[in-house]
Order: C-alpha cells, then structure tokens, then sequence
C-alpha cells in the first residue's frame, strides 16, 4: 500500500470525524505503517480547554460560529506535524485546510515533508440534512443560529478552497456522497483511496 495523505473537506455534519476514524482504523488493519490523525475540532477543544488570553477569544469566537484564524490553526497543525511526523506514516486530516491561505500553507507543508500527492476526500451534503444532523447531536456550539452562521462561512472559505485543490496538479479530489449510510461513505473513501 502506497502512504497516504488524506484531507477531509465537508460542510459540518457530513460525517468526516466518523469517516477519518473509521479510514484510519482500515489503515492501521491494512499496513504497518504508522497513522498520524489531526482533527482541528478536538484540537480546537483541547486548546479551549486550558486557561490563557487566547483560550477565551477562541471560545468567545466557538460559541458564535465564528472560524478562527488563519495564522491559529496553522499553528495547532504545524505543532501536530512537528510532534508526529516520523518520515513513513499515513497523513490524515479533518478540518484543514479550510481557506485558500491554508490550502497554499499545504502546499508547503507537502513540499517540506515530501508528502506524495495527497487525495482531498470531499464528502458532499445537503445544507439541510447538515442543520438536522448537527442539532440532533446536542454539542453546546451546535445551536441552529451558529450551525447556519459556520455554514455560511463554509460556502465563503471552503468552497473556494474545495476550488483551489480541484485546479491544483498536487491533489486529487475524490467526491464522495455524504448521505449515504456510514457504511457505505466509508466504502466508497476505500476505493476511491486504493485506486
């Protein structure tokens, strides 16, 4: 099995937590390899949970549906990297890059590690089945104003992003339909990944 770089792009509610664990997982029952998984959400939760100036201008910004910056989660991933890169393991990332300033960061990211030609796994769903979906799962900062708000900015920033990685020669975009059953989406993120 060739080493994998995955990133998962999807408006919120389209499964992508469930998805990497359920890819990383195969991965790990597939090959020997170590798999170095970056979730910005609970990334973004550990680093909330700590006290600092920071911590509550990003928790103050969470509970509006508001995306961080830029220059932030850049950060958060670049500590990951340094800390779990080993030169051999599969790459899987949910929640960045979600700007074109954070897509271009990839590509350096890509170019430092001499990743090879990382798939973005885009897993597509419907504005309204993302509202239902986040409202049933009851986390604080899933009320329907903020879902709609991050949504909002979904279309704005991702979508661009989604864009930019389409045009680029260094990614593979594999879309994938995000309301099918879990079973099924994992499935077809299998086989477009071992093409």
């Amino acid at each position: 099995m060739e080493q994998l770089t995955v990133i998962f792009l999807g408006p919120q509610g389209s499964g992508k937590g469930t998805q990497v664990d359920l890819l990383s997982t195969h991965l790990k029952q597939m090959d020997t390899r170590p798999v170095g998984v970056f979730s910005m959400g609970k990334t973004l939760r550990d680093f909330c949970a700590k006290e600092g100036y920071s911590q509550k201008l990003v928790r103050n910004s969470l509970e509006h549906g508001e995306m961080q910056p830029d220059f932030l989660v850049t950060t958060l991933l670049g500590n990951f990297l340094t800390e779990h890169v080993v030169g051999s393991q599969h790459l899987i990332t949910d929640g960045f890059p979600r700007t074109i300033t954070q897509a271009k960061d990839f590509d350096s990211i890509t170019a430092f590690y001499g990743l090879t030609r990382p798939k973005v796994v885009y897993l597509r769903l419907d504005e309204n089945t993302s509202v239902e979906r986040l409202t049933k799962r009851g986390r604080e900062d899933d009320n329907e104003a903020a879902i709609r708000h991050r949504l909002n900015w979904y279309r704005e920033q991702v979508v661009p992003a989604l864009q930019y990685f389409r045009e680029s020669p260094l990614y593979e975009v594999c879309e994938i339909d995000g309301n099918q059953s879990i079973e099924k989406v994992h499935a077809d993120i299998v086989a477009a990944l071992t093409q």
